[in-house]
């Protein structure tokens, strides 16, 4: 990403990752139950690795497969104009073994597949993230008693429609009530020229923020991340800090 947000520094990261004033604390939620990671990467950004860097995308995936618990499920899927379809998957949902030896050989291989992904079709225009996020919801209904963690590597913007809370509720899109959204790589760069002239990046940024919090929210989830990129290395290692 070029361009950074000057009131969106590490720190002011770190207080996004926070949103709402609910903390996280991975202990916690690995305390409480199983994880379901549902991970987006976008495949939408073509060549413009400024605004969409495909390489940190699957690095940081990587990386948060290798920092899964035992018992804890994965499932990646690949954000581009034909939502819905069975080619949303890019690697199929798993569910680590409750033996923390076995789990770690899966993770590793988990891990690797992750990072050999490439973008399958360079320079697609459109960005149907809600119709990801409409697959997502089945796959957390199929696999009880975890808690659904969305994470998105992503410039988040949708292109060419914005969606709606209505249209959540036509999609018929839910998850229990404890699912949260991390959403990383956040770039508001072109979505500003949709918004007119006058408005500023940070202003785009925050129009951005509003959009995704009221579609999630009705569908059940609570956005607790929403970073650039500058505040990604930071607020990923306090949420998903390497096993000891």
């Amino acid at each position: 990403m070029k361009r950074l947000f000057p009131y969106l520094a590490v720190a002011g990261a770190l207080s996004l990752a926070f949103l709402g004033g609910f903390p996280c604390d991975p202990q916690a939620e690995a305390a409480t139950g199983k994880r379901l990671f549902i991970v987006f990467l976008d495949e939408t950004g073509g060549k413009d690795e400024a605004t969409q860097p495909w390489d940190e995308y699957v690095r940081y995936a990587s990386n948060l497969a290798l920092r899964m618990g035992q018992g804890d499920g994965i499932a990646v899927l690949g954000i581009d104009d034909k939502a819905g379809h069975p080619s949303d998957s890019r690697i199929d949902l798993e569910v680590l073994d409750p033996n923390p030896i076995a789990a770690i050989g899966q993770k590793r291989k988990i891990a690797n597949r992750i990072h050999e992904l490439k973008i399958r079709n360079p320079g697609v225009k459109a960005t149907d993230i809600l119709g990801n996020i409409h697959t997502a919801s089945r796959l957390a209904a199929d696999l009880k008693g975890f808690q659904t963690q969305l994470v998105f590597f992503s410039d988040m913007v949708p292109y060419p429609g914005v969606p709606t809370a209505d249209d959540v509720r036509k999609s018929k899109i839910s998850f229990a009530a404890d699912s949260v959204a991390h959403m990383f790589f956040v770039n508001a760069t072109s979505f500003q020229p949709r918004l007119g002239p006058k408005v500023t990046i940070n202003d785009a940024q925050d129009a951005l923020k509003s959009i995704w919090e009221t579609v999630l929210k009705a569908a059940g989830v609570r956005i607790e991340t929403f970073v650039p990129k500058n505040g990604v290395p930071a607020t990923f290692e306090l949420l998903f800090p390497k096993p000891i």
